[in-house]
């Protein structure tokens, strides 16, 4: 499985961005999330870690403008590979953090009296503060730009994956699976004379995630107890393991821009009574 993005699938849903948003009478779309840049852009970095750093990306709907990314200096090299037109501004500047730029390539895609679509419903964020937001609507709207939401329309782009996405996400996968498959012994092989805490089971998962291939892992919950845990999503404690309970593992990790998330429940010590079993089968 190669990494990164082929410039044909690249070229492929940003021609299918067109299209909806043709078929939505929308001038151009505005995206500023990592998976959304990335999915237009091919632009991988770490560096998306940096919430005082945003990137901007409009696709115009009409087939004879450019695609622009609009961002700071230090992103303009993450961005020399790939086919997007790059303008940036020197940030950090506290007067024009990049408001007026986004703002004018915005107008300059949609043309005067247009209409953007950007994400604005669930699991989106436009990556720039409340101030600097209402500083672009207020621009849009002297130039008669209109916003509307582009969730249903970024979602229809995605839902759909190539062979390529589906090949990375079953790697993410499988480094999970594998890294699950070998913390029972990890665990056994460090054991002295007491049982681990949530907090060593946690750091033992994640390294193996890491050994396994994963690129980041941005989470992992364990959480133990009897007759059961009492939370899937609660954060390791120092708490140690004790024979007979049900300890859960959550984790999500990242290979080559592609996640995972699942889970696995181990049986501390001792085979879980019938009851506990059947709760968990």
């Amino acid at each position: 499985m190669s990494r990164g993005i082929a410039a044909s699938e690249i070229a492929g849903r940003v021609a299918r961005c067109r299209g909806l948003l043709r078929g939505v009478k929308a001038d151009a779309l505005w995206v500023s999330e990592e998976a959304d840049v990335r999915y237009v852009t091919g632009a991988a970095s770490e560096f998306w870690a940096s919430p005082t750093r945003p990137v901007f990306v409009v696709v115009p709907a009409a087939e004879s403008k450019a695609v622009v990314g609009v961002m700071p200096e230090i992103w303009a090299a993450v961005f020399a590979s790939t086919s997007v037109e790059v303008k940036t501004w020197p940030a950090p500047r506290a007067e024009d953090d990049g408001v007026s730029l986004l703002s004018a390539e915005l107008v300059a895609a949609c043309g005067e009296g247009g209409v953007v679509a950007t994400p604005r419903g669930l699991e989106s964020a436009a990556r720039l503060p409340a101030a600097s937001y209402d500083g672009v609507r207020e621009r849009l709207e002297r130039a008669g730009v209109s916003v509307v939401d582009g969730s249903a329309l970024m979602r229809e782009l995605r839902s759909v994956k190539s062979a390529a996405e589906v090949g990375k996400m079953r790697r993410a996968a499988q480094i999970a699976s594998r890294a699950f498959e070998a913390l029972p012994g990890r665990l056994e092989a460090s054991l002295v004379e007491a049982y681990p805490t949530e907090r060593e089971v946690s750091r033992t998962m994640r390294v193996l995630l890491l050994e396994h291939g994963a690129d980041r892992v941005p989470y992992v919950a364990c959480s133990g107890g009897r007759p059961s845990y009492e939370s899937i999503v609660a954060e390791a404690s120092e708490r140690r393991l004790e024979t007979g309970d049900v300890l859960a593992i959550d984790v999500g990790c990242v290979w080559d821009g592609y996640h995972c998330d699942f889970n696995r429940n181990f049986a501390v010590g001792r085979p879980p009574a019938p009851s506990v079993a059947r709760a968990h089968a």
